[in-house]
């Protein structure tokens, strides 16, 4: 009864998620729930490799917030 976890968490620190849409996730072989956080997004599954495959079938939309003009260079 074990689940796994795979999560992407938002590209600029302190960004948020703004919005997804789970269905491509939930509609997969032993996706259990795909959990949206402030700052993350999560897919649980019966193993590692559904997860991360879940994962990657979302395309969530990110509000980069006060760092999204810093820069590295």
């Amino acid at each position: 009864g074990m689940l796994y976890a795979a999560i992407r968490q938002a590209p600029v620190i302190g960004g948020t998620l703004v919005s997804v849409d789970d269905a491509p996730a939930r509609g997969m072989r032993g996706v259990e729930k795909v959990v949206r956080l402030e700052t993350a997004i999560a897919v649980l599954a019966d193993n590692t490799w559904r997860a991360r495959t879940a994962l990657d079938a979302l395309s969530p939309q990110w509000d980069d917030g006060a760092n999204a003009g810093v820069s590295s260079s």
